[in-house]
């Protein structure tokens, strides 16, 4: 019994890390979250992001504290709780809208420093008459 109960947590464990979990708590957490957390709508379908540059992510359902139905912590972690359902769905809608924030954030970075050498660029022009 205890073989097949290891089995499937192992699944399960695959199962999340195949999802690409964590990843996408860690892109929600920094890019749309404050201060390593994000929490997503109200009442009984809340979902709340939290992640700590590596030293955990966790994912709760429901109202605060909620329950959770993901949780991975610890410098090596190791997949504590993963329970799969609707939220995943939710998650990824947060994932996908996090990678657009960071691009978005790359973008304006780029331009900043563009619009930087071109000033740059035209104060030593103006300097040496070019």
């Amino acid at each position: 019994m205890a073989d097949d109960l290891q089995k499937l947590i192992a699944a399960r464990k695959r199962q999340a890390r195949d999802n690409k979990i964590p990843e996408k708590i860690e892109a929600i957490a920094t890019h749309l979250g404050r201060n390593g957390s994000y929490i997503d709508g109200g009442g009984e379908g809340t979902l709340c992001v939290t992640f700590d540059r590596g030293n955990f992510w966790i994912v709760t359902q429901g109202v605060l504290p909620g329950r959770e139905v993901f949780a991975q912590r610890g410098k090596k972690p190791d997949i504590e709780c993963y329970i799969p359902g609707e939220w995943e769905k939710r998650l990824s809608e947060l994932a996908t809208l996090a990678e657009a924030e960071r691009a978005r954030k790359v973008a304006t970075e780029e331009s900043r420093r563009e619009a930087e050498r071109l000033t740059a660029e035209a104060d030593l022009r103006r300097r040496f008459g070019l």
